[in-house]
Protein backbone atom coordinates (compact mmCIF):
# COMPACT_ATOMS: atom_id res chain seq x y z
CA UNK A 1 0.00 0.00 0.00
CA UNK A 2 1.21 3.60 -0.59
CA UNK A 3 -0.12 6.77 1.06
CA UNK A 4 -1.51 8.33 -2.10
CA UNK A 5 -1.80 5.79 -4.63
CA UNK A 6 -3.59 5.97 -7.88
CA UNK A 7 -7.54 5.24 -7.90
CA UNK A 8 -7.20 1.86 -9.44
CA UNK A 9 -4.53 0.27 -6.90
CA UNK A 10 -6.83 2.10 -4.12
CA UNK A 11 -9.99 0.41 -5.74
CA UNK A 12 -7.82 -2.86 -5.54
CA UNK A 13 -6.47 -2.72 -2.34
CA UNK A 14 -10.39 -2.74 -1.22
CA UNK A 15 -10.98 -5.42 -3.39
CA UNK A 16 -8.98 -7.74 -2.29
CA UNK A 17 -9.26 -6.96 1.38
CA UNK A 18 -12.89 -7.03 0.89
CA UNK A 19 -12.29 -10.89 -0.87
CA UNK A 20 -9.99 -11.81 2.20
CA UNK A 21 -13.14 -10.72 4.48
CA UNK A 22 -15.94 -12.62 2.67
CA UNK A 23 -13.17 -15.70 1.97
CA UNK A 24 -12.77 -16.05 5.80
CA UNK A 25 -16.21 -16.03 6.84
CA UNK A 26 -17.31 -18.40 4.21
CA UNK A 27 -14.56 -20.81 5.09
CA UNK A 28 -15.56 -20.46 8.54
CA UNK A 29 -19.34 -21.04 7.93
CA UNK A 30 -19.01 -24.24 5.78
CA UNK A 31 -16.46 -25.36 8.49
CA UNK A 32 -19.12 -25.48 10.91
CA UNK A 33 -21.80 -26.78 8.41
CA UNK A 34 -19.08 -30.00 7.75
CA UNK A 35 -18.96 -30.77 11.32
CA UNK A 36 -22.52 -30.69 11.06
CA UNK A 37 -23.36 -32.78 8.39
CA UNK A 38 -20.16 -35.20 9.81
CA UNK A 39 -22.11 -35.31 13.24
CA UNK A 40 -25.40 -36.25 11.73
CA UNK A 41 -23.94 -39.16 9.40
CA UNK A 42 -22.61 -40.55 12.39
CA UNK A 43 -25.62 -40.05 14.88
CA UNK A 44 -27.19 -41.62 12.04
CA UNK A 45 -25.43 -44.87 11.98
CA UNK A 46 -25.04 -44.94 15.51
CA UNK A 47 -28.74 -44.65 16.02
CA UNK A 48 -30.30 -46.36 12.65
CA UNK A 49 -33.47 -47.74 13.32
CA UNK A 50 -34.14 -46.36 16.97
CA UNK A 51 -35.79 -43.08 17.51
CA UNK A 52 -33.69 -41.03 20.40
CA UNK A 53 -35.65 -40.04 23.41
CA UNK A 54 -36.30 -36.72 24.63
CA UNK A 55 -33.29 -36.80 27.10
CA UNK A 56 -30.98 -37.64 23.80
CA UNK A 57 -32.35 -35.42 21.48
CA UNK A 58 -32.36 -32.64 23.35
CA UNK A 59 -28.23 -32.44 23.39
CA UNK A 60 -28.21 -32.49 19.55
CA UNK A 61 -26.38 -29.71 17.80
CA UNK A 62 -29.05 -28.31 15.37
CA UNK A 63 -28.66 -26.51 12.20
CA UNK A 64 -31.18 -23.53 13.09
CA UNK A 65 -33.15 -22.58 16.63
CA UNK A 66 -35.30 -24.86 17.76
CA UNK A 67 -38.45 -22.62 16.29
CA UNK A 68 -39.00 -19.35 14.68
CA UNK A 69 -39.78 -18.20 17.96
CA UNK A 70 -36.42 -19.10 19.79
CA UNK A 71 -34.78 -17.28 17.34
CA UNK A 72 -37.12 -14.49 17.95
CA UNK A 73 -36.21 -14.20 21.09
CA UNK A 74 -32.76 -14.58 21.02
CA UNK A 75 -32.56 -11.58 18.54
CA UNK A 76 -35.07 -9.50 20.80
CA UNK A 77 -33.17 -9.81 23.92
CA UNK A 78 -29.86 -9.38 22.33
CA UNK A 79 -31.36 -6.16 21.01
CA UNK A 80 -33.10 -4.77 23.69
CA UNK A 81 -29.64 -5.49 25.63
CA UNK A 82 -27.41 -3.91 23.71
CA UNK A 83 -29.74 -0.50 23.71
CA UNK A 84 -29.40 -0.27 27.13
CA UNK A 85 -25.86 -0.71 27.56
CA UNK A 86 -25.11 1.78 24.44
CA UNK A 87 -27.60 4.28 25.98
CA UNK A 88 -25.92 4.47 28.71
CA UNK A 89 -22.10 4.72 27.61
CA UNK A 90 -23.14 7.05 24.81
CA UNK A 91 -21.53 10.16 26.67
CA UNK A 92 -18.45 8.14 27.41
CA UNK A 93 -18.39 6.80 24.20
CA UNK A 94 -18.54 10.35 22.12
CA UNK A 95 -15.63 11.61 24.21
CA UNK A 96 -13.53 8.46 23.87
CA UNK A 97 -14.31 9.09 19.76
CA UNK A 98 -12.76 12.97 19.37
CA UNK A 99 -9.52 11.51 22.20
CA UNK A 100 -8.95 8.99 19.35
CA UNK A 101 -8.89 11.17 16.20
CA UNK A 102 -7.31 13.90 17.89
CA UNK A 103 -3.51 14.54 17.57
CA UNK A 104 -2.82 15.24 20.74
CA UNK A 105 -1.70 13.28 23.43
CA UNK A 106 -4.22 11.44 25.71
CA UNK A 107 -5.31 12.60 29.17
CA UNK A 108 -8.15 12.58 31.76
CA UNK A 109 -7.48 16.24 32.02
CA UNK A 110 -8.06 16.37 28.25
CA UNK A 111 -11.27 14.33 28.92
CA UNK A 112 -12.61 16.51 31.30
CA UNK A 113 -11.56 19.69 29.29
CA UNK A 114 -13.43 17.75 26.03
CA UNK A 115 -16.72 17.22 28.01
CA UNK A 116 -16.96 20.21 29.49
CA UNK A 117 -16.53 21.98 26.23
CA UNK A 118 -19.68 20.11 24.31
CA UNK A 119 -21.84 20.72 27.46
CA UNK A 120 -21.11 24.77 27.14
CA UNK A 121 -21.37 24.50 23.37
CA UNK A 122 -24.24 21.94 22.94
CA UNK A 123 -25.71 21.51 26.41
CA UNK A 124 -26.34 17.47 28.32
CA UNK A 125 -27.64 16.70 25.56
CA UNK A 126 -24.12 17.46 22.90
CA UNK A 127 -22.91 14.46 24.92
CA UNK A 128 -25.44 12.64 23.44
CA UNK A 129 -25.04 13.25 19.80
CA UNK A 130 -25.44 10.69 17.51
CA UNK A 131 -27.46 8.31 20.03
CA UNK A 132 -29.92 8.28 17.48
CA UNK A 133 -27.51 6.15 14.95
CA UNK A 134 -25.95 4.21 17.56
CA UNK A 135 -29.27 2.67 18.57
CA UNK A 136 -30.40 2.36 15.20
CA UNK A 137 -27.36 0.32 14.82
CA UNK A 138 -26.69 -1.32 18.30
CA UNK A 139 -30.43 -2.81 17.87
CA UNK A 140 -29.83 -5.09 14.79
CA UNK A 141 -25.88 -5.20 15.85
CA UNK A 142 -26.52 -6.99 19.15
CA UNK A 143 -29.36 -8.76 18.02
CA UNK A 144 -27.05 -10.61 15.38
CA UNK A 145 -24.30 -10.91 18.09
CA UNK A 146 -26.23 -12.41 21.00
CA UNK A 147 -28.17 -14.92 18.45
CA UNK A 148 -25.41 -15.83 16.00
CA UNK A 149 -22.96 -16.57 18.80
CA UNK A 150 -25.59 -18.86 20.01
CA UNK A 151 -26.50 -20.39 17.00
CA UNK A 152 -22.54 -20.81 15.82
CA UNK A 153 -21.82 -22.31 19.34
CA UNK A 154 -24.90 -24.67 18.92
CA UNK A 155 -23.43 -25.61 16.23
CA UNK A 156 -19.79 -26.55 17.17
CA UNK A 157 -21.03 -28.50 19.89
CA UNK A 158 -21.06 -31.99 19.78
CA UNK A 159 -23.72 -33.69 21.65
CA UNK A 160 -24.39 -30.75 24.06
CA UNK A 161 -20.87 -31.06 25.44
CA UNK A 162 -18.59 -27.97 26.69
CA UNK A 163 -16.58 -26.57 23.80
CA UNK A 164 -12.89 -25.95 23.51
CA UNK A 165 -10.82 -22.64 24.04
CA UNK A 166 -10.67 -22.02 19.70
CA UNK A 167 -14.53 -22.98 19.31
CA UNK A 168 -15.69 -20.40 21.75
CA UNK A 169 -13.11 -17.83 20.34
CA UNK A 170 -14.78 -19.05 16.50
CA UNK A 171 -18.11 -18.60 17.97
CA UNK A 172 -17.80 -15.21 18.89
CA UNK A 173 -15.58 -14.22 15.97
CA UNK A 174 -18.09 -15.13 13.45
CA UNK A 175 -20.84 -13.19 15.50
CA UNK A 176 -18.95 -9.95 15.74
CA UNK A 177 -18.25 -10.59 11.62
CA UNK A 178 -21.43 -11.13 11.08
CA UNK A 179 -22.92 -7.84 13.09
CA UNK A 180 -20.34 -5.84 12.18
CA UNK A 181 -20.88 -5.75 8.21
CA UNK A 182 -24.58 -5.59 8.59
CA UNK A 183 -24.80 -2.68 10.54
CA UNK A 184 -20.95 -0.85 9.19
CA UNK A 185 -23.30 2.36 7.37
CA UNK A 186 -24.04 3.13 10.42
CA UNK A 187 -20.98 3.00 12.55
CA UNK A 188 -19.76 5.24 9.93
CA UNK A 189 -22.22 7.77 10.60
CA UNK A 190 -22.30 7.63 14.04
CA UNK A 191 -18.71 8.41 13.68
CA UNK A 192 -19.11 10.99 11.40
CA UNK A 193 -21.50 12.84 13.51
CA UNK A 194 -19.66 12.89 17.03
CA UNK A 195 -16.92 15.05 15.46
CA UNK A 196 -18.72 16.82 13.17
CA UNK A 197 -18.68 21.10 14.18
CA UNK A 198 -21.66 22.26 15.62
CA UNK A 199 -24.09 23.51 12.67
CA UNK A 200 -23.26 20.61 10.28
CA UNK A 201 -26.00 17.63 9.75
CA UNK A 202 -27.76 16.35 12.61
CA UNK A 203 -29.62 13.80 11.06
CA UNK A 204 -28.62 9.90 10.35
CA UNK A 205 -30.36 10.33 6.70
CA UNK A 206 -28.41 13.79 6.19
CA UNK A 207 -25.43 12.88 7.10
CA UNK A 208 -25.85 9.57 5.13
CA UNK A 209 -26.73 11.47 2.40
CA UNK A 210 -23.55 13.42 2.49
CA UNK A 211 -21.33 10.51 2.42
CA UNK A 212 -23.01 8.74 -0.27
CA UNK A 213 -22.79 12.08 -2.10
CA UNK A 214 -18.73 12.77 -1.87
CA UNK A 215 -17.80 9.28 -1.72
CA UNK A 216 -20.33 7.07 -3.08
CA UNK A 217 -21.39 3.57 -1.57
CA UNK A 218 -17.24 2.59 -0.45
CA UNK A 219 -17.32 6.27 1.32
CA UNK A 220 -20.12 4.56 4.04
CA UNK A 221 -17.78 1.48 4.27
CA UNK A 222 -14.11 3.12 4.77
CA UNK A 223 -12.39 1.73 7.60
CA UNK A 224 -13.95 -1.66 7.29
CA UNK A 225 -11.36 -3.69 6.67
CA UNK A 226 -9.39 -2.71 10.16
CA UNK A 227 -12.99 -3.54 11.78
CA UNK A 228 -12.97 -6.58 10.41
CA UNK A 229 -9.67 -7.52 11.09
CA UNK A 230 -10.01 -5.88 14.83
CA UNK A 231 -13.34 -7.53 15.34
CA UNK A 232 -11.96 -11.37 14.70
CA UNK A 233 -9.78 -10.95 18.22
CA UNK A 234 -12.01 -8.42 19.71
CA UNK A 235 -15.15 -10.28 19.50
CA UNK A 236 -13.49 -13.84 19.55
CA UNK A 237 -11.41 -13.06 23.06
CA UNK A 238 -14.43 -11.32 24.44
CA UNK A 239 -16.95 -14.16 23.87
CA UNK A 240 -14.11 -16.99 24.73
CA UNK A 241 -12.98 -15.38 27.92
CA UNK A 242 -16.53 -14.53 28.74
CA UNK A 243 -17.54 -18.77 28.54
CA UNK A 244 -14.09 -19.94 30.02
CA UNK A 245 -14.87 -17.85 33.19
CA UNK A 246 -18.84 -18.63 33.29
CA UNK A 247 -17.80 -22.60 33.14
CA UNK A 248 -14.77 -22.16 35.87
CA UNK A 249 -17.42 -20.06 38.06
CA UNK A 250 -19.99 -22.87 37.29
CA UNK A 251 -17.52 -25.56 38.91
CA UNK A 252 -16.69 -23.59 41.62
CA UNK A 253 -20.27 -23.29 42.32
CA UNK A 254 -20.85 -27.09 41.91
CA UNK A 255 -23.32 -26.47 38.62
CA UNK A 256 -22.67 -28.47 35.61
CA UNK A 257 -20.32 -25.92 33.18
CA UNK A 258 -22.47 -27.06 30.10
CA UNK A 259 -25.73 -25.65 31.64
CA UNK A 260 -24.37 -22.55 34.38
CA UNK A 261 -27.04 -20.43 36.14
CA UNK A 262 -25.32 -17.32 37.52
CA UNK A 263 -26.83 -14.28 38.82
CA UNK A 264 -26.82 -11.00 36.99
CA UNK A 265 -24.15 -9.91 38.84
CA UNK A 266 -22.22 -12.30 38.07
CA UNK A 267 -22.82 -12.26 34.73
CA UNK A 268 -21.89 -8.35 34.75
CA UNK A 269 -18.74 -9.11 36.08
CA UNK A 270 -17.26 -11.43 33.61
CA UNK A 271 -18.88 -9.86 30.77
CA UNK A 272 -16.77 -6.94 32.10
CA UNK A 273 -13.41 -8.57 32.93
CA UNK A 274 -14.11 -9.96 29.27
CA UNK A 275 -14.36 -7.23 27.44
CA UNK A 276 -11.35 -5.15 29.14
CA UNK A 277 -9.24 -7.97 27.87
CA UNK A 278 -10.78 -8.10 24.36
CA UNK A 279 -10.15 -4.49 24.15
CA UNK A 280 -6.42 -4.86 25.32
CA UNK A 281 -5.83 -7.12 22.16
CA UNK A 282 -7.73 -5.04 19.51
CA UNK A 283 -7.63 -1.68 20.40
CA UNK A 284 -4.35 -0.08 17.88
CA UNK A 285 -7.33 -1.17 14.46
CA UNK A 286 -10.49 0.43 16.40
CA UNK A 287 -8.29 3.79 16.24
CA UNK A 288 -7.27 2.92 13.11
CA UNK A 289 -10.65 2.41 11.63
CA UNK A 290 -11.96 5.88 13.40
CA UNK A 291 -9.12 7.68 11.93
CA UNK A 292 -10.69 6.29 7.94
CA UNK A 293 -14.26 6.92 9.12
CA UNK A 294 -13.42 10.63 10.22
CA UNK A 295 -10.54 11.83 8.01
CA UNK A 296 -12.71 13.82 5.93
CA UNK A 297 -14.24 15.59 8.45
CA UNK A 298 -10.93 16.09 9.93
CA UNK A 299 -9.41 17.48 6.99
CA UNK A 300 -6.63 14.80 6.65
CA UNK A 301 -5.91 12.59 3.62
CA UNK A 302 -7.76 9.23 2.73
CA UNK A 303 -5.41 6.03 3.33
CA UNK A 304 -5.34 2.55 3.41
CA UNK A 305 -5.28 0.68 6.73
CA UNK A 306 -0.98 -0.11 7.02
CA UNK A 307 -1.26 3.80 5.92
CA UNK A 308 -3.17 4.85 8.83
CA UNK A 309 -1.07 2.34 11.34
CA UNK A 310 1.86 3.69 10.03
CA UNK A 311 1.09 7.53 10.05
CA UNK A 312 0.03 7.28 13.69
CA UNK A 313 3.04 5.66 14.93
CA UNK A 314 5.03 7.70 12.76
CA UNK A 315 3.78 11.19 14.56
CA UNK A 316 2.34 9.96 17.68
CA UNK A 317 4.37 6.76 18.63
CA UNK A 318 3.20 3.47 19.98
CA UNK A 319 0.85 5.33 22.37
CA UNK A 320 -0.83 6.78 19.33
CA UNK A 321 -2.42 3.26 18.51
CA UNK A 322 -4.25 3.30 22.18
CA UNK A 323 -4.81 6.42 22.53
CA UNK A 324 -8.19 6.74 24.39
CA UNK A 325 -7.90 2.84 26.08
CA UNK A 326 -8.25 4.03 29.50
CA UNK A 327 -11.40 5.21 28.62
CA UNK A 328 -12.69 2.63 26.88
CA UNK A 329 -11.36 0.33 30.20
CA UNK A 330 -13.89 2.68 32.05
CA UNK A 331 -16.72 1.98 29.65
CA UNK A 332 -16.50 -1.73 28.34
CA UNK A 333 -16.97 -3.03 31.86
CA UNK A 334 -20.05 -1.42 31.92
CA UNK A 335 -21.05 -1.23 28.84
CA UNK A 336 -20.58 -5.15 28.72
CA UNK A 337 -21.75 -6.10 31.90
CA UNK A 338 -24.79 -4.49 31.32
CA UNK A 339 -25.10 -6.04 28.03
CA UNK A 340 -24.12 -9.68 28.96
CA UNK A 341 -26.22 -9.62 32.35
CA UNK A 342 -29.27 -7.68 30.29
CA UNK A 343 -28.97 -10.60 27.61
CA UNK A 344 -29.51 -13.78 29.98
CA UNK A 345 -31.84 -11.60 32.36
CA UNK A 346 -34.03 -10.91 29.59
CA UNK A 347 -34.21 -14.23 27.90
CA UNK A 348 -34.66 -15.91 30.63
CA UNK A 349 -37.68 -13.46 31.51
CA UNK A 350 -39.32 -13.99 28.02
CA UNK A 351 -38.98 -17.79 28.38
CA UNK A 352 -40.72 -18.04 31.65
CA UNK A 353 -43.28 -15.79 29.86
CA UNK A 354 -43.66 -18.34 27.09
CA UNK A 355 -42.89 -15.14 24.97
CA UNK A 356 -42.94 -14.82 21.58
Amino acid sequence: FVRRGPPVRRRAAHAYAAVAAAGVVTAGWFHVLRRQRRREAELLVAHQGQRLDSDQTKYLPRRRFASAREAVRHLSAGAMAGALAKSLEAPVDRVKIILQVSPERFSFARGARITRDILEREGVRGLWKGNSTVLARTLPYAAINFAMHDLVAGLLSEDGERLRVEQKFAAGAVAGMCSTTVTYPLDMVRARMAVAPRGSPSTVMSTMRGIYRRSGLRGLYAGLTPSLCGIIPYSGTTWMCFNSFKEALAIRKGQDPAHAHLSGLEHAVLGGVSAIIGQAVSYPLDTCRRRMQTARVAGGVTMSMVGVLRDIFAKEGFHGLYKGLTVNFVKAPIAHGISFASYHHIKQEMAARDWP
